[in-house]
């Protein structure tokens, strides 16, 4: 909202720091434009979440760092048994829909950014990618891995 942009711009601004509103899937900002861009808890609330991670990656400096996190299905569950439905959630995803996206994505990513290293720490963590898999994936795309 333009009170919290307002707030941020008033306490967090420097010159290195903007805060704006606009619209993850149509980014105001040339190719290549980020160092680092953090995106947190924000797939969830688009109904196309591709989209805005094509975008992401178009900002994104050829060796920049993309930091990001979704909620997993059954968390965003019980946190609704808890608390009640989250009417700003659209989507819930699957640790499988999760795979899926990071899995159709990651080849994107690395094609258009170069990026050098890519973590997607849930899935690692809870054993749903094993990383050898995706560096098999990233290989049979012709993608150079550590």
């Amino acid at each position: 909202s333009e009170a919290e942009i307002k707030y941020a711009n008033e306490n967090f601004k420097s010159d290195k720091t903007e805060f704006r509103k606009g619209d993850i899937c149509k980014l105001d900002f040339p190719d290549a434009s980020f160092d680092t861009i953090v995106c947190l808890e924000t797939l969830e609330h688009l109904p196309d979440p591709k989209t805005a991670l094509k975008e992401l990656s178009r900002v994104l400096k050829e060796d920049g760092i993309l930091i990001g996190s979704v909620p997993e299905k059954s968390y965003d569950e019980k946190c609704e048994r808890i608390y009640g439905p989250n009417p700003y959630h659209l989507l819930k995803f699957s640790k499988e829909e999760i795979h899926l996206l990071l899995k159709e994505h990651f080849k994107e990513i690395f094609e258009q950014t170069r990026a050098s290293a890519a973590l997607a720490a849930s899935i690692f963590h809870f054993g749903e990618l094993p990383v050898p898999e995706l560096k098999q994936y990233l290989k049979t795309q012709q993608i150079p891995v550590r």
